[in-house]
This record gives C-alpha cells, structure tokens and sequence, in this order.
C-alpha cells in the first residue's frame, strides 16, 4: 500500500471516495496490530486486534 500511494495526487483520487487517509493499521494477530501515517511511520502499537470501522453504501 505504502509503494502504491506514492504521492498526494495519486493518495487523493485512491481514497477519494471515503475521505481523505491519514493513516492505515494492521491487524497481525489477535493480540497485536500496529497503526501507520501514510508514510509508513509507526504511529503506535496496540496489544489487541482493532476493530474497523463500518460503512454501508446504498444507491437509490
């Protein structure tokens, strides 16, 4: 993901959709996930599984 976002152009129209990424994490286990800007700085560890947000879409 870092590699694919590569400048603040190609960041913008990639996540365009659902507002503007500061930021990702990854879950690795149940008891570890880690949270990253979009440069790929770590931002802070957590000692369980985070969980992700939901959005519903509904087109009429």
């Amino acid at each position: 993901m870092i590699k694919e976002v590569n400048s603040e152009e190609r960041l913008k129209k990639l996540f365009d959709f659902f507002g503007e990424a500061v930021g990702f994490r990854i879950n690795y286990a149940y008891d570890l996930s880690k949270t990253y800007d979009m440069k790929g700085n770590l931002i802070s560890t957590h000692d369980r599984a985070q969980k992700q947000g939901i959005a519903t879409l509904q087109l009429c």
